[in-house]
């Protein structure tokens, strides 16, 4: 089965909004770079993604991004038709999340979330992503979209850590699954009712309605319903690489702003 990277750039915060404003770069950081990308043979940008990217990567010699990016394929998550066209281009047909767990199970290798926050939120969010990559900044930014944000609770296995020499933490976990336990749908186990069993169960459950109606009037409350809490919903912010010479300091021949760091369009949108 094909493996889901999300490779992400975050402060010590957790903010992955405008990492251009905020990171710098060093060797070590510009020797990740292959190192991610070589098991990748596709990836998964946003539609405000690939608008910004297409009008850069076809004519970068930045290496050996702007190789990979022009001839991989690109799944770009959109409700419209795509305006400019670039090799190896797909408008994902149907919802995202369907499209990547079928895109999961055909023959391949790796595919790679590097430009989106929406889109890594989504598939985290759906229990898709199989690694993440991250590189953790030694700032404090205080403010901005944090990748993590609003996710439900996600159990990592680290499988790789590194520091490099100004203080950069680079570390890819697994993302861990439990296995089903034995009655879950899909367990092989599930649980079939004994005879009797059925009536059984009718009449506790009748006896535990009254149970919680009686305390109901006694103004007692047997279980706690937390909240419901609106699903979050996110903006979109593309960045733009910098040309040479605009003033900023670069360490190396590919930096954070050249990857495209961008954030994506609203969950819903992308689901379409």
């Amino acid at each position: 089965m094909r493996k889901i990277v999300v490779g992400m750039l975050l402060s010590l915060d957790g903010v992955a909004e405008a990492p251009d404003s905020f990171f710098g770069w060093d060797d070590t950081l510009d020797a990740s770079i292959p190192r991610l990308i070589a098991t990748q043979d596709a990836v998964i940008l946003g539609r405000h993604s690939y608008d910004e990217w297409v009008q850069f990567w076809p004519g970068s010699e930045i290496e050996p991004f702007a190789t990979f990016i022009n001839g991989v394929a690109k799944y770009v998550a959109t409700s419209t038709p795509l305006d400019r066209d670039w090799a190896n281009a797909t408008v994902v047909d149907g919802g995202l999340v369907e499209f990547v767990r079928d895109l999961k199970q055909q023959r391949g290798g790796d595919v790679g979330v590097h430009a989106s926050i929406t889109v890594a939120q989504a598939l985290l969010a759906a229990d898709v992503v199989d690694e993440l990559r991250l590189v953790i900044g030694p700032m404090i930014v205080g403010r901005g979209r944090r990748l993590l944000d609003g996710l439900p609770s996600i159990q990592l296995e680290l499988i790789r850590s590194e520091i490099s020499p100004t203080g950069y933490l680079l570390v890819d976990y697994r993302v861990i699954r439990s296995a089903p336990k034995p009655g879950d749908p899909g367990s092989g186990t599930e649980h079939v009712d004994k005879p009797g069993e059925a009536s059984r169960h009718r009449a506790r459950a009748v006896g535990e309605r009254g149970a919680s109606r009686s305390s109901e009037a006694e103004g007692l409350e047997l279980t706690h319903h937390p909240p419901q809490s609106r699903p979050p919903t996110y903006d979109e912010r593309a960045l733009l690489p910098r040309p040479a010479g605009s003033g900023a300091t670069a360490h190396s021949s590919l930096r954070p702003v050249d990857l495209g760091f961008t954030d994506g369009r609203p969950i819903g949108a992308l689901a379409r």
